[in-house]
């Protein structure tokens, strides 16, 4: 039997929906990102415009400086603190 494969069916079309908490990840695979906070949609775009530091900090509440790949997507650091109210 052959082995699904999301990113197999991604490149012949398909729609290919994942459920992801590790934003590195999402960035990786994802053509489009929807974020989603308290239940309603924080953002909705590619990942460039979706994973940014003030939608990461509002949605995750952690400070965050987000680098970028030479090809422009989003790379977050893996150790991040909890955001101050300052």
């Amino acid at each position: 039997m052959e082995r699904w494969s999301p990113c197999r069916r991604a490149r012949n079309g398909t729609a290919v929906i994942a459920i992801l908490h590790d934003l590195n990840l999402a960035v990786r695979f994802a053509d489009r990102i929807v974020v989603i906070h308290r239940g309603a949609i924080a953002a909705d775009d590619v990942p460039e415009r979706t994973i940014t530091d003030d939608i990461v900090r509002k949605v995750f509440e952690v400070d965050v400086a987000i680098q970028h790949h030479s090809n422009g997507s989003p790379l977050l650091p893996q150790l991040m603190r909890p955001a101050t109210n300052a």
